[in-house]
């Protein structure tokens, strides 16, 4: 069942850290006093990678796409 609204990990953990009223970054400056700083950066970050550059600089394409990767990946 769904409400209609899909939410990422990370607005999910944002959403939550608002509804408790607690700002993201005392949720992230408690989290590194108690040394899982690392964990929270990766529930509020945003984990993208930006290829950009290797793409510009080094001319590289994927030689597959995401899709046909993870069909790739299940088949084996």
């Amino acid at each position: 069942m769904s409400d209609g609204q899909d939410l990422s990990t990370t607005e999910l953990v944002r959403g939550m850290a608002q509804a408790a009223g607690v700002p993201v970054w005392a949720l992230q400056a408690g989290a590194s006093l108690l040394g899982k700083g690392d964990a929270v950066q990766r529930l509020c970050g945003n984990l993208q990678v930006d290829m950009s550059k290797a793409r510009s600089l080094l001319g590289w394409v994927p030689p597959v796409s995401v899709e046909e990767g993870l069909r790739r990946a299940i088949a084996v």
